[in-house]
C-alpha cells in the first residue's frame, strides 16, 4: 500500500529523537522502523477511508497538508498506549479527523489529484458523494402526446 508520509517526513516534522523515543519500545536505542512504517499505513488507509469519497485513492499526489495530517493520525496511533502521548498530540489527531471529514464532504479540495468514480456507472461521484446522475432510456411519452 502506498503510504503518504514517510518516516523521513516524521523526522521533519517532530526531530529525530522524538521519532527514536516514539518508535523503541524495547529501549534499544534504535529506530524501529518496522513499527513505523506500520503506523504510516494505518493512518495512511484512515486517511483513504474518508479521501475516497470524493478522490481515487491511493491519491497521486498528496498536498503537504494532507501529508502532515497523516504524521498527526500516525504519531498519534504510536503513542497514545504509551507515556508518550500528549494532549497536544490528541488535538492534533483530532483536527486531522475533521480535515479528512471535510475532503470527504467536498468543504477541502485535493487540487492535482483525479476524482473518485461511481464503479456502477463509470462517472464522476464515488457512492456516498452528493452528485446525482440519472441513466435512463428515451422518453415514450410528452405533455404532447395524446393518450387513446
Amino acid at each position: 500500500m502506498t503510504q503518504y508520509a514517510t518516516i523521513e517526513d516524521m523526522e521533519l516534522a517532530f526531530g529525530a529523537a522524538f521519532v527514536l523515543k516514539l518508535s523503541d519500545r524495547d529501549n534499544t536505542r534504535v529506530r524501529n522502523d518496522a513499527a513505523l512504517n506500520s503506523v504510516l499505513t494505518k493512518a495512511t488507509s484512515l486517511a483513504n477511508s474518508y479521501v475516497d469519497k470524493k478522490y481515487a485513492v491511493p491519491l497521486s499526489n498528496p498536498p503537504d497538508f494532507l501529508v502532515s495530517a497523516v504524521i498527526d493520525v500516525a504519531t498519534y496511533m504510536q503513542s497514545r498506549d504509551r507515556s508518550t502521548g500528549t494532549a497536544e498530540m490528541r488535538q492534533r489527531y483530532e483536527d486531522a479527523l475533521k480535515l479528512f471529514q471535510q475532503v470527504a464532504r467536498g468543504e477541502v479540495t485535493l487540487a492535482g489529484n483525479e476524482p473518485a468514480s461511481n464503479p456502477d456507472t463509470g462517472m464522476p461521484g464515488a457512492s456516498g458523494s452528493n452528485d446525482v446522475y440519472v441513466i435512463s432510456r428515451e422518453r415514450f411519452f410528452n405533455r404532447k402526446t395524446e393518450i387513446i
